[in-house]
């Protein structure tokens, strides 16, 4: 690979996931909060601090399979005491 190539590709990992790939974190995110029973608001923000990105679109593109996979393993607990 030339090296303007691999500028161009290394360039590109760094934009923000694409509107289609945001529609389908979004789309995960509410998929999770509905099955384990919590808000899709905490889903969002877990991503965004395990991420380290101040809003879910700014994560970049090189990114996207990882949070797919992060979302796809997450897995809450309830840690409120049974009575």
């Amino acid at each position: 690979m030339g090296a303007l190539a691999f500028a161009s590709q290394a360039l590109l990992a760094d934009e923000p996931i694409s509107a289609q790939e945001l529609l389908s974190v979004y789309a995960l995110m509410a998929h999770i909060a509905h099955n384990q029973g919590v808000r899709q608001e905490l889903i969002q923000i877990m991503v965004e601090a395990e991420f380290s990105v101040e809003h879910v679109s700014n994560i970049p593109q090189r990114e996207f399979q990882d949070v797919m996979n992060f979302l796809m393993d997450l897995r809450m607990e309830d840690t409120r005491s049974k009575k």
